[in-house]
């Protein structure tokens, strides 16, 4: 046998049906080993209308955000500052060191989000679970969040 997965390879693969599993009235999905082989669907990402910076001195920055710009403060932790900037939501969160903005990215489903984006090449910066920071192959920085 060559393959376990791979019906081109493996004649037995293709021969032998797999089992169904029956639970009462409800129609678990089957896993396939085929569908193992098959490329993920497409993940639709739709930009969020918000965007993070990262500052060492949240202090200053919400001197400079809230005061000198007047953009309005929504809420604020110890790490993180939302202001409302008119179209946009500006996340100021405190860092060791500063970083460009990042936008934001939306999607269903985080988790086939990001086996899409290691697929096409991207580097996974930082994986918070429910949302990451993903670096793409040109070097520009999204965050993605599930919603």
């Amino acid at each position: 046998m060559l393959c376990a997965l791979n019906p081109d390879l493996c004649a037995p693969c293709v021969a032998t049906p797999l089992p169904r599993l029956r639970l009462g009235r409800t129609r678990a999905p089957v896993f396939n080993p085929r569908d193992a082989m098959r490329p993920p669907l497409p993940v639709k990402f739709r930009s969020n209308r918000c965007i993070a910076i990262h500052v060492t001195d949240l202090e200053k920055a919400a001197a400079f955000y809230g005061e000198v710009l007047g953009f309005r403060l929504l809420s604020r932790t110890v790490d993180q500052l939302e202001y409302d900037t008119g179209v946009l939501l500006l996340y100021v969160n405190r860092s060791s060191e500063p970083l460009s903005p990042i936008p934001s990215l939306s999607v269903p489903d985080i988790v086939a989000a990001r086996q899409r984006l290691i697929a096409a090449g991207c580097v996974i910066v930082e994986d918070r679970g429910g949302s990451l920071y993903f670096r793409d192959p040109l070097g520009a920085v999204f965050d993605v969040i599930e919603e």
